[in-house]
């Protein structure tokens, strides 16, 4: 054992199909978290709001990317501020 700590890079290290679904499972987390602080935050009537950032591509805004932040918003919630990140 080397001694540092086991990273997410560590964990999802391997070939695209496994790195898929690393990817999935984050996105699952997320919005399992997204979900419960909603629903927490509508229990006590206090209105959510997140924040997001978008990757901007050199042909523009991928519209798989902006998948997380429409749903948000067709779940109630307020996404402000958006970041676009020019990569």
């Amino acid at each position: 054992m080397s001694g540092k700590p086991r990273g997410a890079a560590d964990h999802c290290a391997g070939g695209e199909e496994h790195l898929a679904g690393c990817r999935w499972a984050r996105i699952s987390r997320r919005d399992e978290a997204i979900a419960m602080a909603g629903a927490w935050a509508a229990s006590r009537v206090i209105p959510l709001q997140i924040r997001c950032t978008l990757l901007a591509e050199q042909y523009g805004l991928d519209p798989g990317r902006c998948g997380g932040a429409a749903k948000r918003c067709r779940d109630g919630v307020a996404v402000s501020p958006v970041t676009i990140m020019v990569s």
